[in-house]
């Protein structure tokens, strides 16, 4: 395993399979080295190595042991950048503690900022990022590592980084569907299956939303699914009913508003987006509130007293937190675009209805997880396996897994795995569809036996340093300002056992720091004279006036002299710098040394039964009145602790008592509680185990299901295998109630011929029965048709006639006299020669109306006819001819004609600005006017006639079915030639796909030294912008191919002869280059030469691998050829392109040998002509029979050097 430290590889460690990467999904990713070396290297922090793309890198100072003088072991862990994120601090305008409200990327926005804070801007970047909903989260002093791990979960995300671990990217998961399946020594060695109980089997779940912005009127104090039954079911018939409940606290009505326009003053914005009133969503008694999600004001509360619908504008009311800061002020206020979120007000409806169908979502899923049992699987796939198929496993892998005893075949998802860094193909893992969050800490395992080993967390630096410094310097004014109002300061108030006064503060100026990421081991290696300081940063908040100052500690171990003394331990910090180091020591340092300050972290204690203990005394406690402010009270033994800085609690042992993020992050864990009721009665706290399990062991306290009640362990001695009906374990908590009876219901259309549920729509009639109990009268549920109601007033209406008359001239108005004699005046009921509807014909159709009663008498006269159609008249004359007008511009060409064959209704036909396609169809041509690029059946509504044949516009050679041009064939889109080779033809033109083809006879060698013809092709293709020739094969002779593009030439068949048959020498080749040519020495100068092939190469990249002018396999030479240089001066640095160096300078010559072109199996001679000779390794020994930094030659000698990657081995040639 090659070791890198900057650029350069420093060793070449020699491993086996204790050498493994560790990999988990969201969690670790570091590779484990334990490895013993027979010389003592000094690994340092920052070395590295790189395993599958990817760089792994020393953190944290490596472990080493001296076991003899030639057997050194190490310890070492290579973690992958990811645990960088741990050196930054998830912060909001410089706070650690805050809400935020966001979507995921608004989230990992904020930890590409504070991780370029560090690394510089741009170092750091964020791929494309799935959208999400917002969420309002909390952050208390959290790393950015951790940051990314919980955002992840809370988005249901899944996480990766980049190769080079500057991009982080999400996907929903992670790896790719392999397609493996594994199976009991078939690709599987063994297999385990692992319960886990970190969750009940669930099949139907009570789902709720949050509290927020649910109204009293809602019905429910928080967000209810949408359905009426109030849950969801899966598998129930699987596992029967099992209830849980589930509460998702960031699902509620809400809508993310932005500030669109300011105000006249700071308490004043507009938000022209929002699409409801205000004021009509207000609660009786509840102030309407708004929280900024972004801008200066993020995270803070204000109440709303005044909004205007009119114009969209809040008005808020100005805010004063803890500290004093009143807000919003004219620094920090609203600005346009930031983020905000309404709450205690009633949302509008249709919010509600959104807020419950994402309920319903996220229940779903949820229930999906949770509705089967939650296990995983540890696995050990057969490594021959994975080695004869090259299978690589990732992280989210997806694999199939079967076992015939287990009874299981299923995809599952590859959660974690060990490979062996030796063995590559050499895995265990664990499977599963659980993943479970591993959150990234460096925080020392207690050891049991000791229990003297001190670990400063992580926690130290989620203390706000801004917030530290304030209120130190409040204590130290409070203090400076203190006086005797009783007049009673005199000595005898410090009396031996009393002190009275109005504030004591214990710990100096120098004290006042914190340690960032800093373990202090005594006992190390289980040694009470060795202790051991890991790296760390030590933050103080007073040693300068002006700001914070940092210091970088190198960590170190330090063997101690004497067993019956303590030792002090310092931070030697240098005043000009930003670099320190430890230092334990018996000598009582003042904080401020000459070019150091001495800050006194603690003391080591002497040797206890074999155990050196460990004190700190850094920090300050003061107490003033009622007040005591500390970072850490414990107890004596360490056991019990209140740790204000980490925020942390613990009482009690492993088996009773509590504690507050030490077990479990962010949660608080009770072990052993009990319950004392007013009655003085005690008893452990009851946690529900599920349905009774005869294989699980039960702890007094456990609450099981069974048989339909509730029982509740009592005995003080765990038992396994005791049915809850055995009363000497188990009270009854709650009995099951007896079964209630059943209600039966039948349907009837007469009240005697009676049917079972479901209703019919002619049923009139329904009895029901309780129980085994009697039926009932039965009852009428349907109403029988009633008798018909009186009948209405009957109603007039408007009758219309119509009538057809050759009458063409009335004019404006005018009616002749003969029309008003015959048609004018209508008479009767019926008026003769008039119709209810028009009659057919050419003549001018007239219209009259009349009002009538239902039994169609007239009961007013019939109105004037209208006349309502006409004749068309007569064409006018044509008008005269006017002027030309201006050309107009040209058209657009219009499109070319494609001649496609016979019609085929499967195949794309085209009719656009550039192509409208030909066919022939039952012996017609016709052109395509149909949609563009679709296939149809025929339809004359798609396809038009060319008017004359298509053989009277183009003529059967030109877009005609077949042509032969010029003895060129061109058929089917191709141009052919006409002569043919084994059935193809020799030369083809394929214009649709961009290829020119030619197939010929080639006639080659064959094994047994006669020859044999062949088919050989030869390809242009435009997709792959390639030369190909390649040809056939069989027992006699290996087919060939050779390419020919922009990345080079390859061939595989050496089948060129490389010599003359006058030379008597049969030599084939892949490639083979004969340099024949005319060149003078004395024309072009000494240097020059001819040569069959040349080759050179370079290697540009940051990081180069070595680059070679030629690489063979096996090489052989007629005639081998060195580069010389010839030396005249005292020195010369051997350079990448000589070999042989002739020294001739009378005097002393040193000889360096190469840096740039150092690669293993650099071959360098060095030969003494006049003189002296040294040849100086320049960077790496030279190894003879032992190490040397350089070597003399002898006059006369020469010496042979090779670079086998650590040394150069040098050899004196005999003479």
């Amino acid at each position: 395993m090659k070791v890198y430290r900057g650029t350069s590889e420093i060793i070449d460690v020699v491993i086996d399979n204790k050498t493994q990467l560790k990999q988990t999904l969201q969690g670790e990713d570091f590779i484990q080295c334990n490895f013993t070396m027979d010389i003592f290297f000094n690994f340092k922090i920052g070395d590295y190595v790189n395993w599958r793309n990817k760089r792994y890198t020393i953190f944290k100072q490596p472990s080493e042991k001296k076991v003899q003088s030639n057997q050194f072991q190490y310890s070492i862990d290579f973690e992958s950048d990811q645990y960088r994120l741990i050196n930054s601090m998830y912060l909001l305008d410089g706070q650690g503690e805050f809400y935020l409200v966001g979507d995921l990327q608004k989230f990992t926005n904020l930890i590409i900022v504070n991780l370029n804070r560090l690394a510089g801007d741009g170092y750091y970047q964020l791929a494309t990022m799935p959208s999400t909903d917002a969420k309002n989260l909390n952050f208390t002093n959290n790393n950015c590592l951790n940051v990314l791990q919980n955002i992840s979960k809370e988005f249901n995300k899944e996480f990766y980084f980049s190769d080079d671990g500057k991009t982080i990217h999400f996907a929903d998961k992670i790896g790719s569907d392999l397609g493996l399946s594994f199976e009991f020594k078939n690709g599987l060695r063994n297999i385990e299956r692992q319960k886990l109980t970190d969750q009940n089997l669930v099949t139907r779940l009570y789902a709720f939303g949050g509290t927020r912005n649910v109204t009293n009127e809602y019905g429910s104090k928080r967000l209810k699914l949408p359905n009426s039954d109030g849950y969801i079911e899966q598998n129930t018939s699987l596992f029967g009913m099992i209830e849980g409940v589930v509460n998702f606290e960031d699902v509620y009505p809400h809508r993310e508003g932005t500030v669109t326009a300011l105000g006249d003053d700071i308490f004043k914005f507009n938000d022209n987006t929002i699409d409801f009133d205000v004021n009509n969503q207000l609660i009786d008694g509840v102030t309407a509130k708004l929280t900024f999600n972004t801008g200066l004001l993020a995270g803070y509360e204000f109440e709303i007293t005044q909004f205007t619908n009119s114009s969209k504008e809040f008005v808020i009311i100005q805010y004063e937190d803890t500290n004093g800061l009143v807000l919003p002020n004219d620094d920090l206020k609203p600005q346009v675009d930031d983020k905000y979120v309404l709450h205690d007000i009633e949302m509008p409806q249709s919010y509600i209805d959104n807020a419950e169908q994402e309920l319903l979502t996220k229940a779903n899923e949820y229930l999906s997880e949770n509705s089967l049992p939650n296990v995983i699987y540890n696995i050990v796939p057969d490594y021959p396996f994975l080695r004869k198929n090259l299978i690589q496993l990732n992280i989210g892998d997806i694999i199939e897994v079967s076992d015939a005893d287990f009874g299981v075949s299923f995809e599952t998802r590859v959660i974690s795995f060990t490979q062996s860094i030796a063995n590559p193909y050499l895995y265990s893992m664990k499977v599963g569809d659980k993943v479970s969050v591993g959150y990234i800490t460096r925080v020392l395992s207690n050891q049991l036996e000791l229990q003297n080993s001190i670990a400063i967390e992580r926690f130290d630096r989620t203390v706000q340093y801004n917030q530290i410094r304030r209120n130190l310097r409040n204590i130290d004014e409070l203090r400076d300002s203190l006086f005797d109002p009783d007049g009673y300061f005199d000595t005898d108030n410090i009396r031996p056992l009393s002190i009275e006064t109005s504030m004591l503060t214990v710990g100096s100026k120098g004290q006042q720091f914190i340690i960032r990421n800093l373990l202090i081991e005594a006992n190390y290696e289980s040694n009470p004279n060795k202790v051991r300081c890991g790296n760390g940063t030590l933050v103080h908040f007073t040693i300068n006036d002006d700001s914070v100052k940092e210091w970088n500690l190198t960590g170190n171990i330090v063997v101690l002299d004497t067993p019956e003394t303590h030792y002090y331990i310092y931070a030697k910090c240098v005043k000009d710098g930003n670099n320190g180091l430890f230092e334990i020591s018996t000598t009582q340092y003042n904080t401020e040394e000459s070019d150091y300050y001495y800050f006194l972290i603690g003391v080591v204690h002497s040797v206890v039964d074999d155990v050196r203990g460990i004190s700190l005394t850094y920090g300050q406690t003061t107490i003033n009145g009622k007040f005591i402010t500390t970072g850490r009270v414990q107890s004596i033994d360490g056991l019990n602790y209140f740790d204000l800085d980490s925020n942390q609690l613990k009482i009690g042992n492993s088996q009773v008592g509590m504690d507050w993020n030490v077990t479990n992050p962010d949660k608080l864990t009770i072990r052993g509680g009990l319950v004392q009721s007013p009655a003085g009665d005690v008893f452990p706290i009851a946690v529900y185990r599920g349905e009774y399990d005869p294989a699980e062991y039960y702890y007094l306290g456990d609450q099981v299901s069974y048989n339909g009640s509730t029982y509740i362990f009592s005995s003080e001695t765990p038992q396994v295998g005791k049915a809850p009906t055995n009363t000497d374990y188990w009270d009854v908590s709650a009995e099951a109630g007896a079964s209630g009876d059943s209600i039966a219901i039948q349907y009837s259309i007469d009240g005697t011929n009676w049917h079972n549920p479901p209703f019919q729509a002619t049923d009139i009639y329904m009895r029901q029965r309780v129980g085994s109990g009697s039926w009932s009268a039965a009852i009428q549920i349907v109403g029988e048709d009633g008798s018909d109601g009186s009948a209405g007033t009957t109603g007039n209406y408007i009758d219309y006639v119509f009538r057809r008359y050759p009458v063409n001239f009335v004019e404006d108005g005018f009616i002749a006299v003969s029309f008003i004699n015959n048609i004018y005046t209508l008479t009767g009921n019926n008026p003769v020669g008039w119709f209810d509807a028009p009659s057919e014909g050419t003549d001018p159709l007239w219209m009259s109306k009349a009002l009538k009663d239902a039994d169609g008498n007239l009961l007013e006269s019939w109105s004037t006819p209208v006349r309502i159609s006409g004749n068309n008249g007569d064409n006018g004359e044509d008008g005269q001819d006017g002027q030309d007008g201006a050309n107009g511009q040209d058209g657009n060409d219009g499109p070319g004609i494609v001649y496609r064959g016979v019609f085929n209704q499967s195949t794309l036909y085209y009719n656009n600005d550039i192509r409208r396609d030909v066919v022939k169809y039952n012996d017609v041509y016709y052109l395509y006017n149909g949609t563009n690029g679709v296939a149809l059946a025929w339809s004359d509504a798609n396809w038009e006639t060319f008017g004359a044949q298509f053989e009277s516009v183009a003529t059967n050679l030109l877009l005609a079915e077949n042509a032969n041009i010029a003895d060129w064939i061109i058929k089917d889109g191709k141009i052919t030639s006409q002569n043919e080779y084994n059935g193809t033809p020799r030369a083809q033109f394929d214009g649709a796909n961009g290829k020119l083809t030619l197939v010929s006879p080639m006639t080659t060698y064959t094994n047994s030294g006669g020859t044999r013809t062949y088919e050989h092709t030869l390809k242009l293709d435009s997709t792959q912008g390639r030369l190909e020739a390649r040809h056939t094969g069989d027992s006699y002779q290996n087919s060939g191919v050779s390419y020919v593009d922009s990345e080079g030439v390859f061939a595989n068949f050496a089948g060129t002869q490389a010599l003359p048959a006058s030379s008597g020498v049969e030599i084939k080749g892949a490639v083979v280059g004969l340099g024949f040519g005319k060149l003078n020495r004395s024309a072009y100068g000494g240097n020059n030469a001819i040569a069959g092939v040349v080759g050179r190469a370079s290697n540009s990249a940051s990081d180069p691998a070595p680059a070679y002018g030629g690489l063979f396999f096996g090489l052989k030479t007629y005639g081998l050829f060195l580069n010389v240089k010839t030396v005249t001066g005292s020195s010369h640095t051997i350079s990448g392109t000589e070999d042989y160096i002739s020294c001739y300078y009378n005097g002393t010559t040193n000889v360096y040998l190469p840096t740039s072109s150092r690669h293993i199996g650099r071959m360098i001679y060095v030969k003494r002509i006049n003189g002296g000779v040294t040849v100086h390794a320049n960077g790496v020994n030279i190894l003879t029979h032992t190490q040397v930094s350089s070597v003399g030659i002898a006059d006369g000698d020469c010496w042979f050097f090779v670079y086998d990657g650590s040394y150069w081995c040098g050899q004196k040639l005999v003479r």
